[in-house]
């Protein structure tokens, strides 16, 4: 799903047929891994914008860059770059049958977020079942070193079957604590719903579908 909304989003913005050509090839090069973020430069797209696209499991979120943000993300003018990482078969099957549904995502101080402050925001749901038990908020972003972050909150007690959830994970900085690591200033973050295997580490198994936003690293 998320490669022909990719597609089709690319067919919309960007007029040269070399970069859609482009798109294609990296989608069959990252076709098993579950995740491929792509930057589109400034000259690429009609609008003259640069922007990010992240096909997430079965999903599309596409993003128009700041010039901050596009700095950041060392966005070529006139380049198409691209990132691709493996994520677990279990989530990209899951993601495929959610029976929560996640929307309208906000994550508070998204365009300048501490590294040492609580992440916070809130999210709403709505669930197939009567109610909701037994349940982690999890927040998911990846490094240039290749590396799968997680987070997770466990709401507490029964939740109703829709609703707004709130949530506060830990600090950014805490995952570098144990080793040394450099943080893009900007990063896109997936929230989703999960729900915890017994003798696991952590939650990982999904129920929802995923929400993303950009998040700006304070400096």
């Amino acid at each position: 799903m998320s490669r022909e909304l990719t597609i089709a989003w690319t067919r919309r913005n960007c007029p040269d047929p070399r970069v859609l050509k482009d798109v294609i090839r990296r989608f069959d090069e990252a076709a098993s891994n579950g995740f491929l973020l792509l930057i589109f430069g400034k000259h690429l797209t009609k609008s003259r914008a640069s922007y990010l696209v992240v096909s997430h499991h079965q999903q599309m979120f596409a993003f128009e860059l700041t010039s901050r943000q596009a700095r950041n993300l060392e966005a070529h003018p006139d380049a198409l770059g691209a990132l691709s990482r493996k994520r677990p078969r279990d989530d990209a099957e899951a993601a495929k049958n959610p029976t929560v549904m996640l929307s309208h995502l906000i994550i508070d101080n998204a365009d300048e977020q501490d590294l040492n402050a609580p992440i916070t925001g809130h999210v709403l749901y709505q669930s197939a079942d009567s109610h909701l038990e037994n349940v982690a908020v999890r927040m998911t972003y990846d490094l240039p070193d290749g590396a799968t972050v997680s987070h997770y909150d466990h709401p507490m007690g029964l939740l109703p079957a829709s609703g707004l959830l709130r949530f506060r994970l830990t600090p950014f900085k805490n995952d570098m604590a144990d080793q040394p690591r450099v943080l893009p200033k900007t990063l896109p973050v997936f929230i989703e719903l999960c729900r915890p295997v017994p003798g696991a580490t952590g939650p990982d198994v999904l129920i929802s579908n995923a929400c993303a936003e950009l998040v700006d690293l304070a400096t």
